[in-house]
Parts: structure tokens; C-alpha cells; sequence
């Protein structure tokens, strides 16, 4: 999703508001997940719904 919105880490970085960006590292490894206002920080940002965004193996 990031890359096809041409969104960098850095830009989810600013708008979650964290000095370094291992959080979002670790949310894209899939070592942790954001939290909830992060969650709904990233959907807006992206223009999709919290559940777009989350990845469930089936």
C-alpha cells in the first residue's frame, strides 16, 4: 500500500509523530502491530478503513 501511494516511511514517521522509525520497521516485518490511533492515523493517511490494512493469513 505504501508504495503504491508513493508513501515513504519517513511520511508515516511524521504523521504518527515518533522520532526514529523502528515502530513502523517492526509493524512491516510484522514483529508487532500498531496501536489502535496509530492504526486509524495510517488508514487515513493510506484513505482506507483499519480493516484494508491489517493482514490475516487465512
Amino acid at each position: 500500500m505504501m508504495k503504491a501511494r508513493n508513501i515513504k516511511v519517513k511520511d508515516v514517521q511524521a504523521v504518527c509523530g515518533f522520532g526514529t522509525p523502528q515502530a513502523i520497521f517492526k509493524w512491516m516485518r510484522g514483529d508487532c502491530m500498531p496501536t489502535i490511533d496509530n492504526m486509524i492515523i495510517i488508514a487515513d493517511m493510506f484513505g482506507c478503513t483499519m480493516d484494508d490494512i491489517v493482514v490475516v493469513d487465512k
